[in-house]
């Protein structure tokens, strides 16, 4: 299944990737508009394939395997920790500003995967039951 994800993220974004000019154009950006989104759009766009998957796929099977609270656990710290606290360092007080947000988000994914793939091989997981069994 992840593997299929990880197709699915390739196909969708390199369709985006060769529209992109044309999507652009509807909204009449200014040039110096048009080309921060091209790049955040791109960049979002790798990122998704190469990191998106593992880091959203995994906690979706976690819970589909009953354990759910410690994939929420990890969701909600690291999301406050790298999505809201990094976009501030970087976007703020780095000076990087827009992208800086960008930046924090893909640290964010980067960083829930490395707990999901180590939630997976430690078979953690595997200890919880969906559904009772049957007497």
């Amino acid at each position: 299944i992840l593997l299929n994800v990880f197709l699915a993220h390739l196909v969708v974004n390199l369709i985006i990737f060769a529209l992109l000019p044309y999507i652009l154009q509807i909204y009449a950006l200014s040039p110096t508009t048009a080309a921060m989104t091209s790049e955040m759009v791109i960049w979002h766009g790798i990122f998704a394939i190469l990191i998106w998957p593992i880091a959203f796929t995994l906690p979706t099977m976690f819970r589909g395997a009953g354990d759910a609270r410690w994939p929420m656990i990890v969701s909600l710290s690291v999301m406050f920790i790298c999505r809201i606290g990094l976009s501030y360092v970087i976007a703020d007080f780095m000076g990087v500003g827009v992208f800086g947000t960008w930046i924090a988000m893909f640290i964010d994914w980067y960083v829930r995967a490395g707990f999901y793939i180590y939630r997976y091989f430690s078979g953690k997981w595997m200890e919880y039951r969906a559904v009772g069994e049957s007497v």
